[in-house]
């Protein structure tokens, strides 16, 4: 690595120039710290200067991450000793700014990891001096102060999301995480409580205070100062009992909400019911799916088992009971590939529709004589000729006019499953908080079995649960079956649950997507009522066939000739009642309020609702309360 002597005597220069107009909280006098004589002061005020210049540069979104490389250079030679009195303690060391460098380099090598993760670099060029795989960067934060939660957390993430462990083993390390981030609010919140010993003279090292809220509170356990900021008043000597901060002046450590979550999550997929209580009773929660409707999602015998007769083919509360269509499939072989390979997941339709960025966004067509006799691309065949029929059953009297769809691409071992929720008019729902539903619902699986143990790609689990109604009594399970096509009332509360699994024994074959495509069937047009429908919004309007949505032209291709009868091929499929559970859900209220601990905030890019607060309500006032909508 080059020298970088030049450029960090100018950026400390300029992060003191910027902290002399920088608002901080006051820890009382700052101390002289005594410092071993193995490490130059000069180079400790240089460390923590580039520190304090990457924070600065973060929070103006021009994150600046040579000022780490910097870091890791500067004080690597001078660590080592320290680190290994510190890995052989119980608790770390947080007493003097010595003893928290190993943490300064830990948190250097969490924002690198961070940030090749946010980037997407898996692998680097084995000729690059300063770049590394994210996995070389959590393990490098993890020896130099293996208390880093973040770390650990990260970790399990980028484990779980590249499927590069088992499930057990990713648990362990958010179990972990869960327990270095408790351990270390604890212990970094009573350092902040420690009287400070009053000094004659001022030093240039940073409060060790200081430290620990920067590297520990905000870096590594994320927890927010919630109390009243106290104010420097030079003729107070003393430190009221009013001015201590307490446990209760910070938040809860997002960093343990996140790490427990996924815990009870993993958990809950792995059948591991009691440990998922342990975790999720840190949580306000007062129901969870029920635990034999996890054990249904995965074991067809199970569910034959538990599946009463009276239950199988009645429900009051359905406008029709859900069914599948399976055997041979709803679609000849020619146009199940055509769709297969229109939405394979290295199609252009993802690139070009930005999915991975994008928030929700569906297409919406209409149903006319016309397009029912000649389609005008595959979709329209598809829908038209092979889905409608299958949902006009369930609903004869129903006057279809036209359909919403949309696609949706998972990892197989890698998606946590998809949120809890009701299809709805979004549009409509924003304008007028009116809440409409199509009159069907459908999902088509194109692809998802496990070749290897033909376990499914996460089951499709609906609830005889609407808005008006009470909290459902029982879920109907559609196992995601290739080629399977599902139908449900529109009004229906829906998900999808993850699906255990661990590393492919084949390390050369490629992940195994499940490939999803959706259709809602309504009664009246949708777009008429929306005050503005925007391209890759919901209910969009096709795109233009042009070089930026060549997706477009692949779906035209093959129904371009006007006058000419497109006849159905004949399909053979078996038709059948979903099967279903009962109950849907497990009280949990008395076990989780024995937890006297203060509760853990929900981290709402992870609540898939498979655990909520009042089962009853939580849904219909979600739909008032959310910005985006999750459809699975």
């Amino acid at each position: 690595m080059s020298s970088h002597t030049e450029v960090s005597k100018k950026r400390a220069a300029d992060a003191e120039q910027r902290e002399n107009g920088k608002k901080k909280r006051i820890f009382g006098s700052t101390p002289r710290v005594e410092c071993s004589p193995e490490i130059p002061s000069d180079t400790l005020l240089q460390a923590w200067a580039h520190y304090r210049s990457f924070l600065d540069s973060q929070e103006e979104d021009e994150p600046e991450y040579d000022y780490l490389l910097e870091i890791i250079e500067l004080l690597q030679p001078f660590v080592s000793i320290s680190t290994k009195e510190q890995e052989e303690s119980f608790e770390p060391d947080l007493s003097s700014v010595h003893s928290l460098l190993p943490a300064i380099i830990s948190s250097s090598y969490l924002h690198l990891a961070d940030h090749t993760i946010s980037q997407g670099f898996d692998n680097y060029d084995d000729n690059s001096a300063d770049l590394e795989n994210p996995v070389d960067y959590l393990e490098k934060s993890l020896q130099h102060f293996p208390w880093n939660a973040a770390a650990s957390s990260m970790l399990a993430n980028y484990y779980r999301m590249n499927m590069l462990a088992s499930l057990d083993e990713i648990c362990t390390l958010y179990e972990k995480a869960a327990a270095q981030s408790n351990m270390l609010r604890k212990i970094a919140i009573d350092k902040l409580n420690e009287e400070d010993e009053e000094e004659e003279e001022e030093s240039d090292f940073p409060h060790v205070k200081e430290l620990v809220e920067l590297l520990i509170i905000d870096g590594m356990v994320d927890c927010e100062f919630i109390g009243e900021e106290n104010e420097e008043d030079e003729n107070d000597e003393d430190k009221s009992e009013e001015t201590i901060e307490s446990s209760e002046d910070y938040s809860t450590s997002a960093v343990e909400a996140t790490s427990s979550f996924m815990a009870s999550l993993i958990h809950s997929t792995l059948q591991n019911h009691d440990k998922a209580l342990q975790y999720l009773s840190k949580f306000d929660f007062t129901h969870r799916i029920h635990p034999n409707v996890w054990k249904a999602a995965i074991d067809k015998e199970f569910l034959d088992e538990k599946m009463s007769e009276s239950a199988k083919y009645s429900d009051d509360n359905l406008s029709f009971i859900p069914k599948s269509f399976e055997g041979n499939g709803v679609l000849p072989n020619h146009l199940y590939e055509k769709m297969c390979k229109v939405f394979s997941p290295s199609a252009a339709f993802w690139k070009e529709s930005n999915y991975h960025n994008r928030g929700y966004y569906s297409f919406f067509e209409d149903i006319t004589d016309e397009t029912k006799k000649e389609p005008k691309h595959l979709i329209d065949d598809v829908v038209l000729n092979y889905l409608l029929p299958r949902a006009q059953s369930a609903v004869p009297s129903a006057k279809i006019v036209g359909f919403e769809f949309w696609a949706h691409s998972r990892l197989l071992k890698a998606n946590l499953g998809h949120q809890l929720h009701f299809d709805t008019d979004e549009a409509l729902l924003g304008q007028e908080k009116s809440i409409t539903h199509p009159c069907v619902s459908s999902v088509l699986y194109l692809t998802g079995n496990e070749s290897q143990d033909k376990k499914t790609a996460g089951s499709t689990i609906v609830f005889n649960q609407t808005p008006d109604s009470s909290v459902a009594s029982k879920a109907f399970i559609s196992y995601a079956h290739d080629r399977k096509y599902m139908i449900f009332p529109g009004e229906c509360l829906h998900g999808v649950l993850p699906c255990p699994g661990g590393p492919s024994k084949d390390n050369s074959s490629k992940p195994i997507e499940r490939l999803t495509f959706m259709v809602g069937f309504w009664t009246r047009r949708v777009p008429d009522r929306m005050k503005e429908r925007k391209l890759y919004g919901p209910c969009s309007p096709l795109p233009e066939d042009n070089d930026e949505h060549t997706w477009i032209r692949e779906i035209k291709e093959g129904y371009e000739k006007s006058g000419v009868d497109n006849p159905k091929d004949i399909v053979d499929f078996e038709e059948s009642f979903l099967p279903c559970i009962s109950p849907a859900w497990e009280d949990i209220a008395d076990i989780v309020e024995c937890s006297q601990d203060a509760k853990l905030d929900v981290p709402n890019g992870l609540d898939h609702r498979f655990y909520v607060k009042d089962a009853s309500k939580c849904f219909r006032e979600s739909l008032f309360r959310d910005e985006d909508t999750f459809d699975c």
